[in-house]
């Protein structure tokens, strides 16, 4: 017994000891160089490159669907490095409604007896409208069909409209659609839409802003006509034409961007936007109309694309901070008041293929200090350079034909007048320099016989200082 229990003492202190022991732990191996640690070498080998010579993107996946009026994302990841790129997912600007009259997007249900839409061949069309909400949101489908057109004058004369939202499905709006809706505040257009109709906009004295989709290839007459609160404008390079009246009145109107596919400029597209400082016309512009411009009274500078060949009547009347003009050699014809009462005009450059000069083209253009007139010119016309008090010398080239009546009447700083070798002039109209009192000195190059042929209207000298013309024989003629 005794035996037992001393052999079970002796088990326990051991199993004692054994739990107390620390464990021995292992050293790590030490360098050979004396302990010190070495760093990594460097054996030149750099990480791979992935998609060195391109990524390899999976297919699209819809990130985020597109709303009714929010557009969606769409992306996908390369295989390779997982890069991932992501676009837009354009929304469809407006509802989508099913057979059941239930938007397929969102749910919501479509509101009878507000728009009146009439199926038109495969597309509807709104046509009526018999609402007083402030925002009216077209719808893109009605019953899984497209809406596609928006008739004349739906939203005329609306005074509680205040917002609209028109889908891309929309592709034309006719005439008078929102026109004189005077709390208009907001429009959105959708890519899709193609034109915009005559005075569409006309007189929605409350737009602000509005940006025309690029889809936008007609701009009609007076589409945005005294839309008197906007304030700039982007043509799409789409659009060819601007009809006329397109944005006259619009009197804030400060920043415009004309598309270069633009060909012409209406009659008074521009005219009165006595906002508007300087505007660039594209090198596609073949035509401005008439007044286009006029009653720009705050317009500083105008640059004239390399492709224009006309200018109508009146296009820069009374823009009376223009300070110079520089003319492309395409326009040969500088029709009648043209740049009348163009008060701070100094500088013209006129196109060496310019052949007449029209009636009052540039009546009172009061700062105008000197003329080059291009050796292409044959006529000068009726009142073309009278008022035009700063005007000094006047050389008149050899191909001139006539001067037309009272074209340099007032000009009360002119002092010489010098008519080209070889002239071929004819006709100097009444009162052509009539009260140009400073005026004493006139040479004509050519003989005292060939002068007298020159047929002179009365009263063409009359109240100037001049006492004879000075020919190339030496002899001056009295008068």
């Amino acid at each position: 017994m005794k035996k037992i229990l001393g052999f079970l003492i002796v088990l326990l202190l051991t199993l004692v000891l054994c739990a107390c022991q620390t464990p021995e732990t292992t050293s790590p191996d030490l360098p050979e160089n004396g302990g010190e640690s070495q760093e990594p070498s460097d054996s030149g080998n750099e990480p791979p490159v992935l998609c060195e010579n391109g990524h390899t993107y999976g297919d699209w996946t819809e990130t985020t669907p597109a709303g009714c009026f929010e557009d969606g994302i769409k992306s996908k990841i390369c295989s390779v490095c997982n890069d991932t790129i992501t676009e837009k997912i354009p929304t469809l600007g407006g509802h989508y409604f099913g057979i059941n009259n239930k938007c397929k997007a969102c749910g919501e249900a479509y509101k009878h007896g507000i728009l009146e839409l009439e199926l038109q061949g495969i597309a509807y069309t709104v046509v009526g409208y018999d609402g007083t909400t402030a925002q009216v949101d077209i719808p893109a489908y009605y019953r899984d069909v497209p809406v596609m057109a928006i008739s004349s004058g739906v939203f005329r004369n609306n005074t509680c409209l205040t917002s609209v939202s028109i889908p891309s499905t929309v592709m034309f709006l006719d005439y008078f659609v929102f026109a004189k809706s005077p709390n208009l505040k907001t429009v959105k257009l959708s890519e899709g839409l193609a034109h915009i109709g005559r005075d569409c906009f006309a007189q929605c004295t409350g737009l602000r802003n509005i940006t025309i989709p690029n889809s936008v290839e007609t701009i009609e007459r007076g589409a945005f006509r005294n839309c008197s609160a906007i304030k700039s404008i982007v043509i799409p390079d789409g659009v060819t034409a601007l009809g006329e009246d397109t944005f006259s009145w619009c009197t804030e109107l400060s920043d415009v961007t004309l598309g270069k596919s633009l060909t012409s400029i209406g009659d008074h597209a521009f005219g009165s936007c006595t906002a508007l400082k300087s505007i660039q016309i594209p090198d596609s512009v073949e035509t401005i109309g008439e007044l286009a411009f006029s009653g720009c009274t705050v317009l500083e500078s105008i640059t004239l694309g390399s492709g224009l060949t006309s200018i109508g009547k009146g296009a820069f009347t009374r823009c009376v901070r223009l300070a110079g003009i520089e003319l492309p050699d395409g326009v040969t014809t500088i029709e009648d008041l043209t740049f009348y009462s163009c008060t701070n005009l100094k500088s013209v450059t006129f196109g060496n293929r310019l052949i007449s000069i029209g009636e009052q083209a540039f009546q009172d253009c009061r700062k105008i200090t000197e003329l080059a007139l291009p050796n292409s010119m044959k006529s000068i016309g009726d009142f073309a350079f009278s008022g035009c008090i700063s005007l000094k010398t006047l050389a008149i080239p050899g191909g001139i034909t006539s001067i037309g009546a009272s074209a340099f009447r007032d000009c009360i700083d002119l002092e010489t007048v010098e008519i080209a070798k070889n002239s071929r002039l004819e006709t100097i109209g009444n009162y052509a320099f009539y009260q140009c009192t400073e005026l004493s000195n006139v040479t004509y190059h050519g003989s005292t016989a060939r002068w007298m042929a020159v047929s002179k209207g009365f009263g063409w000298d009359m109240d100037t200082s001049v006492v004879g013309v000075t020919c190339t024989d030496g002899t001056v003629v009295f008068n």
